[in-house]
Protein backbone atom coordinates (compact mmCIF):
# COMPACT_ATOMS: atom_id res chain seq x y z
CA UNK A 1 0.00 0.00 0.00
CA UNK A 2 1.47 3.23 -0.33
CA UNK A 3 1.72 6.23 1.53
CA UNK A 4 -0.95 8.90 1.58
CA UNK A 5 1.92 11.58 -0.33
CA UNK A 6 1.95 9.02 -2.90
CA UNK A 7 -1.99 8.47 -2.99
CA UNK A 8 -2.28 12.59 -2.73
CA UNK A 9 0.17 12.91 -5.53
CA UNK A 10 -1.87 10.83 -8.25
CA UNK A 11 -3.31 12.77 -10.94
CA UNK A 12 -6.78 12.15 -11.77
CA UNK A 13 -5.83 11.43 -15.93
CA UNK A 14 -8.17 9.98 -19.41
CA UNK A 15 -6.35 7.85 -21.71
CA UNK A 16 -7.33 8.76 -25.24
CA UNK A 17 -5.69 7.49 -28.57
CA UNK A 18 -1.96 8.96 -27.99
CA UNK A 19 -3.21 11.72 -25.54
CA UNK A 20 -3.85 12.16 -21.89
CA UNK A 21 -6.47 14.10 -20.18
CA UNK A 22 -5.51 15.62 -16.67
CA UNK A 23 -7.61 17.21 -14.38
CA UNK A 24 -5.67 19.88 -12.73
CA UNK A 25 -6.44 22.69 -9.97
CA UNK A 26 -5.03 26.44 -10.22
CA UNK A 27 -4.94 29.29 -8.44
CA UNK A 28 -4.37 32.86 -9.87
CA UNK A 29 -4.38 35.60 -7.01
CA UNK A 30 -3.57 38.05 -9.64
CA UNK A 31 -7.37 37.56 -11.01
CA UNK A 32 -8.50 36.43 -7.78
CA UNK A 33 -9.23 33.50 -9.06
CA UNK A 34 -8.99 31.16 -5.87
CA UNK A 35 -9.49 27.61 -7.07
CA UNK A 36 -10.38 26.39 -10.44
CA UNK A 37 -10.29 22.79 -11.94
CA UNK A 38 -8.78 22.84 -15.30
CA UNK A 39 -8.63 19.81 -18.00
CA UNK A 40 -5.23 19.98 -19.69
CA UNK A 41 -4.82 17.56 -22.89
CA UNK A 42 -1.36 16.08 -23.49
CA UNK A 43 0.52 13.78 -26.54
CA UNK A 44 3.84 12.53 -26.89
CA UNK A 45 6.06 14.20 -28.75
CA UNK A 46 8.96 11.99 -28.86
CA UNK A 47 10.87 9.31 -27.19
CA UNK A 48 13.87 10.59 -24.96
CA UNK A 49 15.29 7.62 -23.85
CA UNK A 50 15.35 3.72 -22.41
CA UNK A 51 16.53 2.51 -18.94
CA UNK A 52 16.08 -1.02 -17.38
CA UNK A 53 13.16 -0.50 -15.51
CA UNK A 54 11.59 1.76 -18.47
CA UNK A 55 11.48 4.18 -20.92
CA UNK A 56 10.95 8.56 -20.99
CA UNK A 57 8.97 10.32 -23.48
CA UNK A 58 8.73 13.96 -24.40
CA UNK A 59 4.93 15.07 -23.72
CA UNK A 60 3.57 18.99 -24.11
CA UNK A 61 0.34 20.58 -23.28
CA UNK A 62 -1.47 21.15 -26.46
CA UNK A 63 -4.43 23.20 -24.38
CA UNK A 64 -1.91 25.58 -23.12
CA UNK A 65 -2.99 29.68 -24.03
CA UNK A 66 0.58 30.76 -23.36
CA UNK A 67 3.95 29.22 -23.72
CA UNK A 68 3.88 25.30 -24.29
CA UNK A 69 4.45 23.31 -21.49
CA UNK A 70 6.85 20.15 -21.38
CA UNK A 71 7.10 17.00 -19.05
CA UNK A 72 9.28 14.20 -19.40
CA UNK A 73 7.23 11.14 -18.70
CA UNK A 74 8.62 7.79 -17.28
CA UNK A 75 6.45 4.90 -18.35
CA UNK A 76 7.55 1.61 -16.21
CA UNK A 77 6.02 -1.41 -16.63
CA UNK A 78 3.91 -3.06 -13.81
CA UNK A 79 4.88 -6.87 -15.12
CA UNK A 80 8.63 -7.52 -16.67
CA UNK A 81 8.43 -9.39 -19.86
CA UNK A 82 9.88 -12.57 -17.45
CA UNK A 83 5.88 -12.25 -15.72
CA UNK A 84 7.60 -10.76 -12.45
CA UNK A 85 5.44 -7.98 -11.08
CA UNK A 86 7.34 -4.38 -10.52
CA UNK A 87 7.59 -2.74 -7.10
CA UNK A 88 7.27 0.76 -8.14
CA UNK A 89 5.55 2.11 -5.17
CA UNK A 90 9.71 2.67 -3.82
CA UNK A 91 10.42 4.94 -6.83
CA UNK A 92 7.21 7.06 -6.44
CA UNK A 93 7.55 7.49 -2.77
CA UNK A 94 11.00 8.41 -3.33
CA UNK A 95 10.50 10.90 -6.37
CA UNK A 96 7.26 12.30 -4.38
CA UNK A 97 9.34 12.84 -1.27
CA UNK A 98 12.15 15.18 -2.48
CA UNK A 99 9.83 17.00 -4.91
CA UNK A 100 8.75 19.00 -2.45
CA UNK A 101 10.16 23.06 -2.25
CA UNK A 102 12.79 22.32 0.09
CA UNK A 103 14.37 20.02 -1.79
CA UNK A 104 14.31 22.47 -4.90
CA UNK A 105 17.48 22.78 -7.70
CA UNK A 106 18.73 19.20 -5.98
CA UNK A 107 16.13 16.66 -7.54
CA UNK A 108 13.75 16.17 -10.58
CA UNK A 109 10.30 17.70 -9.39
CA UNK A 110 7.64 15.18 -10.31
CA UNK A 111 4.32 16.75 -11.03
CA UNK A 112 2.15 13.36 -9.88
CA UNK A 113 1.78 10.45 -11.65
CA UNK A 114 -0.92 8.13 -13.00
CA UNK A 115 -1.88 4.65 -14.26
CA UNK A 116 -3.30 2.24 -16.60
CA UNK A 117 -3.62 -1.18 -16.31
CA UNK A 118 0.01 -1.99 -17.90
CA UNK A 119 2.02 0.82 -16.97
CA UNK A 120 2.84 3.56 -14.01
CA UNK A 121 3.90 7.05 -15.60
CA UNK A 122 5.55 9.90 -13.52
CA UNK A 123 5.43 13.34 -14.55
CA UNK A 124 8.51 15.20 -14.46
CA UNK A 125 10.56 18.48 -15.37
CA UNK A 126 11.68 18.12 -18.59
CA UNK A 127 15.20 19.57 -18.81
CA UNK A 128 15.57 20.80 -22.59
CA UNK A 129 19.51 20.09 -22.70
CA UNK A 130 19.13 16.63 -21.19
CA UNK A 131 21.02 14.87 -19.09
CA UNK A 132 24.65 14.37 -17.73
CA UNK A 133 25.14 11.87 -19.89
CA UNK A 134 24.90 13.98 -22.94
CA UNK A 135 28.07 15.42 -21.93
CA UNK A 136 30.48 12.51 -20.62
CA UNK A 137 31.58 11.71 -24.35
CA UNK A 138 33.53 15.29 -24.20
CA UNK A 139 36.20 16.38 -21.57
CA UNK A 140 34.72 18.88 -19.23
CA UNK A 141 35.94 22.14 -17.81
CA UNK A 142 37.06 22.00 -14.26
CA UNK A 143 34.87 24.38 -13.25
CA UNK A 144 32.14 22.29 -14.54
CA UNK A 145 33.16 19.38 -13.23
CA UNK A 146 33.27 21.03 -9.94
CA UNK A 147 30.16 22.10 -10.37
CA UNK A 148 28.22 18.96 -10.98
CA UNK A 149 30.40 17.05 -8.43
CA UNK A 150 29.38 19.61 -5.91
CA UNK A 151 25.52 19.49 -7.07
CA UNK A 152 26.11 15.34 -6.65
CA UNK A 153 27.58 15.34 -3.35
CA UNK A 154 24.37 17.29 -2.27
CA UNK A 155 21.53 15.43 -3.32
CA UNK A 156 23.25 12.43 -1.70
CA UNK A 157 23.90 14.21 1.18
CA UNK A 158 20.18 15.11 1.30
CA UNK A 159 19.07 11.19 0.41
CA UNK A 160 21.51 9.88 2.82
CA UNK A 161 19.83 12.38 5.67
CA UNK A 162 16.28 11.23 5.12
CA UNK A 163 17.58 7.29 4.82
CA UNK A 164 17.46 6.70 1.76
CA UNK A 165 19.34 3.53 -0.42
CA UNK A 166 20.52 5.28 -3.67
CA UNK A 167 17.92 4.51 -6.67
CA UNK A 168 18.69 2.24 -9.41
CA UNK A 169 16.34 3.59 -11.67
CA UNK A 170 17.06 5.85 -14.89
Amino acid sequence: MASDLVNDSKLPVQFFAERTHHVVFESDARQKVRRQRKEEIWGRVKHLRKGGFGSVWLEQCLTTDSQPKSHAVKEIPKVTPFSQTIDYKRELETITKFSQRKYNGLFVRSFGWYEDAKHVYIAMEYFQLGDLQTYLGRPLPEWETQQITHQLLEGLKELHANGEMLIRYL
